[in-house]
């Protein structure tokens, strides 16, 4: 017994008539009939009783007709489910961020998407690139965004955005002043920096060890917001992504002063498992990702 059978049958039933019904279906009268005849022979069971040119249902066909009726709609509701997911009218997106991503350039995202696709279901982690990286591995994540790669385990990597690294100092420092500084004199200062194990730290001490620039960093903090505070309160100064201290550049509290002969940028990531296809509603969010980037640029 298959589906194609179950729709012979019903509209069989519905016509009383088998060649009404092959008309219906634009397929032959012989081939209606061997249809329910295959039908019956696998039910074991007569469906229909032939009086003259009409049919008439048996009791067993009666039967069939109401099964055959719920089982063609699970069908439809089938094909609706899949058409509206890929309406993305459901559906669902695991993605996750290390923290300069994850915190100042994904949230504006992923609010025009849950806008755009207000029915499916967002999940968004923020954590190290380590651990966005590892919980992409384990399928937990659809995709992530990392300022680097640093899991020794093979993953598609895909370019994302440019990143640059700044050194910024509290409004009232007295390199808020300057021009620039150089090499030499950057060797001197009290350094706020994320902790060994983040991609920007990781990127600040490959830059360091290939200038043979020794930092001295003073103070470790896990997160961006907390390094931004002590260097406003002059704490000491910090090299930091661009778009972390977007608004506090704009607003003065902050101030950017170049580094001669130095020139930090990275390019941030799309993760994902090679072996690992995309829904559709996680391809619509890399798609609105690109989509922004290519605004920006």
């Amino acid at each position: 017994m298959n589906l194609r059978q179950l729709k012979i049958f019903l509209t069989v039933a519905k016509y009383r008539h088998f060649s009404k019904a092959a008309q219906e279906l634009h397929i032959t009268q012989s081939a209606v009939s061997m249809q329910i005849k295959q039908l019956e022979e696998t039910l074991g069971v007569i469906l229909f009783d032939r009086l003259g040119k009409t049919v008439h249902l048996t009791a067993a066909g009666r039967i069939l007709e109401e099964q055959a009726l719920r089982i063609l709609g699970v069908e439809r509701e089938i094909y609706q489910a899949i058409e509206e997911l890929k309406g993305l009218e459901r559906g669902s997106v695991a993605v996750g961020a290390s923290t300069t991503p994850g915190i100042y350039i994904l949230p504006t995202i992923l609010g025009k998407y849950r806008r755009r696709y207000p029915h499916v279901a967002l999940n968004y982690w923020i954590a190290e690139t380590q651990q966005i990286e590892q919980m992409t591995l384990n399928n937990q994540l659809d995709f992530g965004i990392v300022g680097g790669h640093l899991v020794e385990q093979d993953l598609r990597i895909e370019p994302y955005l440019t990143d640059e690294l700044i050194l910024v100092v509290g409004a009232n420092h007295p390199l808020a002043t300057e021009r620039g500084v150089g090499l030499e004199a950057l060797q001197q200062l009290p350094f706020i920096l994320r902790p060994k194990g983040s991609a920007t730290r990781k990127t600040i001490d490959d830059a360091a060890e290939d200038m043979d620039v020794k930092l001295n960093v003073t103070m470790e903090l896990r997160d961006a917001e907390s390094v931004k505070r002590l260097v406003i309160a002059e704490l000491g100064v910090t090299i930091i992504s661009k778009h972390a201290v977007q608004y506090e550049l704009e607003a003065g509290r902050l101030v950017h002063v170049p580094v001669e002969g130095l020139s930090l940028k990275r390019q941030l990531v799309v993760v994902s498992r090679h072996d690992k296809a995309l829904s559709t509603a996680a391809k619509a969010l890399l798609a609105l990702l690109h989509e922004t980037t290519e605004v920006e640029r």
